[in-house]
């Protein structure tokens, strides 16, 4: 099974993934199932099989049942709208009219079926498929088969983004997204494609503009479902599944769908491309050509079939059992709200206004009741309050939202994070994580997605000595039914950290640094490309984070694969990370935030040695040590380093150098033969290794720090 599911993996993310695969001018829809299918194909050859026969079958379908159709199949409908509160987390409403339109499109109830072509009106079917919203959720909760999921999996969008799957024998599950690549607009999988180990796979994910034609939606795309349903449902498109549209001729092994070599644009007259004299359904559901209006008697026979096998559980969807268990038997019930809120910014000094906003799912809400303890109002009735705090603290905050069916309650503990406008650390400081309580000692920690993944102090894999904090995704007791056989696979997450606050207003060539290691769980291809560890900073009380550097997946060096709870052993597998810091930084009042977001299959990934470094300068200071330099700096470990400076006094010269742990790694006392003019000697390389130190000059009391990094 491991290795089943890893080939799938390698297969899937090198298709997907691949723009000339995708590529939107070439198919305006967007649907990549004709390019993913091969490869599943080639790793599955039983597959192909199965898809064939089904076919094969349909055209004797309605033959064998003397022509009756049953009068309806209902199929209930669950929406995950996966968002990070932006335009793509689309209403109820516009999900609403999506349904509208699926089942007018099902039931050949769209006005526009007056346009179909002559030669196809007589095919143009009535497949006898509706399909509603479900009312009750698999754990027997109320709902109105919409749910919203904060989650940055929307600007990804594929297998890995279907998030909170329902079981796919009793709910057609939808999955709405921001973004997917290549131009891909959303795709489905043959019932037969997904059997077995693939079933997590099961189901459609597409853009949130490709949804209804309100909102974000269109008129010109609002098909789209329509056509992925039809794959869901094991249509493949009319010009067959191992082609492209306008390429070559094909055929769909479907009787009643002429082999046409597909459109990509609306074009009525002179369809007869493949075969004289016999026009092309340009205007069939499974086209690219989105002037859709029909499926025609043998497509209906397919997916009657389908719904009629066990392949991937379809046959149980429409069953009165499984209607009365979703609550789709009758019509829509009124849930009582589901209260969630969110804020837009992670941290906030004192008397500067924060606002809350609601994100509430499952029933519209008419009334907000919200208290903020310590805020100022503490109460409010408003949607989105704006909310000040005098004092500096970690606040809790509550939403009560309530409609006709009654009321829920939220609470969100240690929530608002309000911090003054004072320093922990004055210059620069090194920090190690030894330190029992980090996060008492000014460092906070943000799991905005609320997964089981964030930032936590780890006694096990320190670098510089035993501890480290870390993002610990290894998890050695993997759910027996969803991951048999496999490590329990955590996900892409985000998770942020943002440091104690230091005053810099006295600190000139600041370096930010700090290391990091991880490896991955899966020994085929890891595929890094949605990782990437963001690097900010914060002064001042300012509304926004600054980015300093955003280390993507191209730049993080993973030490390997590690079928265990992955432990560093060895501390010259850390990488380091230096930053410069900007002008603007000179300032009393600095924090820097971390943010990593993961990538499949990773094991954990750890950070050490946290340090600010630089120059802690006085007057003194210049008055006695002037035009002070380190070169080559950079520098390699295998290089000769100089150091050059102008002293006021000819008295000797300490020189220490000291790793961000604060050891002293090198000393000597120089004494200058040359008098007070322009001093330079060579250190050599001082026996270091890879890393950031701090060179310290001291002499007459004066004391000047200079960085200094190997490579």
């Amino acid at each position: 099974m491991k290795n089943i599911y890893q080939l799938f993996v390698t297969f899937f993310l090198v298709l997907l993934f691949s723009p000339q695969l995708f590529a939107q001018d070439e198919v305006p829809i967007g649907c990549g199932l004709h390019k993913v299918l091969p490869a599943i194909y080639e790793a599955y050859p039983g597959l192909e099989q199965d898809q064939k026969e089904l076919l094969e079958r349909s055209k004797n379908y309605t033959k064998t049942r003397g022509g009756d159709r049953a009068e309806s199949y209902i199929i209930p409908v669950v929406f995950h709208v996966i968002h990070e509160n932006g335009s793509e987390n689309i209403s109820d409403a516009q999900i609403l009219d999506q349904m509208a339109i699926l089942n007018r499109d099902f039931s050949k109830l769209n006005a526009d079926t007056t346009e179909i072509m002559e030669e196809f009106k007589d095919l143009a079917a009535d497949t006898g498929i509706e399909f509603r919203l479900a009312n009750i959720d698999p754990y027997g909760n109320c709902t109105n088969g919409i749910e919203h999921i904060y989650s940055h999996e929307t600007n990804i969008g594929d297998d890995f983004s279907k998030l909170n799957q329902w079981p796919r024998t009793r709910y057609l599950n939808v999955w709405i997204v921001k973004s997917m690549r290549a131009g891909v607009a959303g795709y489905a999988y043959y019932p037969s494609s997904v059997s077995g180990s693939l079933f997590f796979a099961d189901g459609i994910i597409i853009l949130n503009n490709y949804i209804g034609s309100t909102g974000t939606g269109s008129a010109y795309s609002s098909r789209a479902l329509t056509h992925e349903i039809g794959h869901w449902l094991s249509l493949p498109h009319v010009w067959g599944s191992n082609n492209s549209p306008g390429v070559a001729c094909g055929d769909d092994s479907i009787e009643d769908t002429p082999v046409t070599a597909g459109h990509t644009t609306c074009a009525l007259v002179e369809t007869d491309d493949c075969n004289t004299d016999i026009a092309e359904n340009v205007q069939n559901y499974m086209e690219y050509s989105y002037c859709s209006r029909m499926f025609t008697y043998g497509q209906t026979d397919v997916m009657t079939l389908t719904l009629e096998t066990p392949i991937s559980g379809r046959n149980n969807l429409h069953t009165d059992a499984n209607l009365t268990s979703t609550g789709t038997i009758d019509g829509p019930v009124l849930c009582t709200p589901l209260p969630d809120f969110y804020l837009t910014s992670d941290i906030v000094c004192p008397g500067v206004g924060i606002q809350y906003f609601p994100a509430v799912t499952r029933a519209v809400t008419d009334e907000y009741s919200w208290a903020f303890p310590g805020g100022t109002p503490a109460y409010s009735n408003e949607v989105s309050p704006i909310i000040t705090y005098a004092t500096p603290g970690i606040y809790d905050a509550q939403l009560t939202v309530t409609n006709a069916a009654g009321s829920e309650t939220t609470t969100k503990t240690r929530f608002t994070h309000v911090l003054g406008d004072y320093w922990k650390y004055e210059g620069p400081h090194a920090e190690d994580f030894e330190n029992e309580n980090f996060e008492t000692d000014g460092w906070h920690v943000f799991n905005p997605e609320n997964n089981e993944v964030e930032w936590s102090l780890v006694d096990y894999a320190g670098r510089s000595g035993t501890q480290c904090i870390g993002l610990e995704y290894f998890r050695a007791d993997p759910d027996p039914i969803l991951y048999p056989n496999y490590y329990q696979r955590i996900g892409r997450t985000k998770d942020i950290l943002i440091s104690p606050s230091f005053n810099l207003s006295n600190t000139s060539d600041a370096v930010l640094s700090f290391n990091y290691i991880f490896a991955t769980t899966n020994g085929g291809v890891f595929d890094p490309q949605d990782m990437e560890l963001r690097v900010s900073y914060w002064k001042d009380c300012e509304a926004e984070w600054t980015l300093l550097d955003n280390i993507n997946a191209n730049d993080l060096i993973c030490v390997g694969h590690h079928e265990g709870n992955f432990t560093p052993t060895a501390a010259d597998n850390w990488q380091n990370v230096a930053i410069n810091l900007p002008s603007g930084t000179e300032t009393s009042n600095v924090r820097f935030k971390i943010e990593f977001t993961a990538a499949d299959f990773l094991n954990n990934f750890f950070i050490d040695d946290f340090n600010v470094s630089g120059l802690l300068s006085t007057q003194d200071n210049d008055l006695i040590l002037q035009d002070v330099s380190i070169f080559p700096n950079p520098s390699s470990i295998d290089q000769n380093i100089t150091l050059a400076y102008y002293s006021t006094t000819s008295n000797p010269m300490q020189i220490d150098i000291y790793d961000m742990l604060g050891n002293q790694i090198y000393s000597t006392v120089y004494n200058s033969t040359l008098g007070m003019n322009k001093q330079s000697l060579t250190l050599g390389n001082a026996g270091l290794s890879k890393g950031i130190y701090n060179v310290v000059l001291s002499t007459e009391g004066a004391v000047l720090t200079k960085r200094l990094i190997l490579k």
